[in-house]
């Protein structure tokens, strides 16, 4: 995802958005890319998973003022729903969110 690309990628889909925030250079984030996948492997379809890279998206991190890397937040309809620091394990990221989409 990128500056020019937000709109698209977050007012279009008809599912949820899940967008991880992080940087080339970050440790935790290099190991949050490994994890993107598995919850994309396992949750595509019912979530759109997109990244974007901190330092090239200077408009998306300041829209959601985003301070600690990795940063991950969920979006319905373009409005947040939840926000997690910090790396955490794809097992749990994918229970968080299957369990907010059962609450619809």
């Amino acid at each position: 995802m990128t500056d020019r690309s937000y709109d698209r990628d977050v007012l279009t889909p008809d599912v949820p958005v899940l967008i991880a925030f992080g940087a080339p250079d970050d440790g935790p984030s290099k190991a949050l890319g490994g994890v993107m996948a598995e919850v994309d492997r396992v949750l595509g379809g019912k979530v759109e998973v997109a990244v974007v890279n901190v330092p090239e998206c200077p408009e998306i991190v300041a829209k959601w003022g985003v301070t600690r890397l990795p940063t991950l937040i969920l979006l319905k309809d373009g409005v947040l729903e939840r926000v997690w620091l910090g790396v955490r394990p794809a097992k749990r990221i994918i229970a968080d969110v299957g369990e907010l989409l059962s609450e619809e």
